[in-house]
């Protein structure tokens, strides 16, 4: 299935967990195959984010607006890197541009081995992912090992192996109760979106997609209830219409 593309299992793992043996952990998700799970660089990269922006430890800004779930994911390939992400958790379409805030320039993301590693497209769908009562607990749990220092590394691994498993069976299993949609596009596939899009005017198009130019802050559910996020690039994106398809590449 083409989305799974968005889970990254080849690349070195992220901070703490690039010194475990092994990127399996014999834990499992509720959606998995009960014997164990695997560490992905690209869904640690999310949750790090995420709980980076939730406590202005970085720049960046994760927010929702009806069904759209919208992420200011700063990029650390340099200063002024962003990746911008809207994804739509009832249709599952997402939109996506690489920024670079010093010249005001956009980039198509591309997404698989050779491209991005889609940590932006998971940390614009964390929203949806925390709706999710497993999902939720775990991060929440996840949060208080990072919050401390990891005390107890394995106990860390377990919580996030979980959250890695229970992020790629929702995507992956489209019978799963708590299936989310994400749809990609191939190079041809896209040039023949990309056909249909011209049909209707751009603003037309952002419209129809957003519903709105502008995306309002939003408390996120439970334990976060009493958080919330701005989005100001994003902002200038959608006024702008500067978000395009995200691409696969092998």
């Amino acid at each position: 299935m083409s989305s799974i593309k968005i889970f990254d299992y080849s690349r070195t793992l992220p901070s703490p967990f690039d010194t475990l043996k092994s990127k399996k952990i014999k834990v499992s998700s509720t959606y998995g195959d009960g014997t164990e799970a695997t560490l992905s660089g690209s869904v640690i990269k999310a949750v790090h984010s995420m709980i980076r922006y939730m406590e202005a430890m970085s720049e960046g800004a994760v927010g929702t607006r009806d069904n759209l779930c919208i992420a200011e994911y700063k990029s650390a390939v340099s200063a002024d890197a962003y990746h911008l992400v809207i994804y739509n958790k009832a249709s599952g379409a997402l939109m996506a541009s690489v920024y670079d805030k010093s010249v005001e320039t956009f980039e198509q993301y591309l997404v698989g081995k050779n491209g991005r590693d889609g940590a932006a497209i998971l940390t614009a769908m964390m929203p949806a992912l925390l709706e999710d009562e497993e999902f939720n607990s775990h991060f929440v749990s996840y949060k208080d090992h990072m919050d401390n220092g990891y005390p107890d590394l394995n106990a860390a691994a377990e919580d996030m192996a979980i959250l890695c498993d229970n992020a790629y069976r929702r995507v992956k299993d489209e019978t799963c109760a708590a299936h989310l949609k994400v749809s990609m596009f191939s190079n041809h596939q896209e040039r023949s979106h990309k056909q249909q899009l011209t049909e209707t005017p751009c603003t037309e198009q952002y419209a129809r997609c957003c519903g709105r130019t502008a995306v309002s802050h939003r408390l996120l559910p439970d334990s976060f209830s009493n958080i919330s996020y701005t989005i100001p690039l994003i902002l200038r994106v959608l006024e702008f219409c500067f978000l395009q398809t995200v691409l696969m590449m092998e």
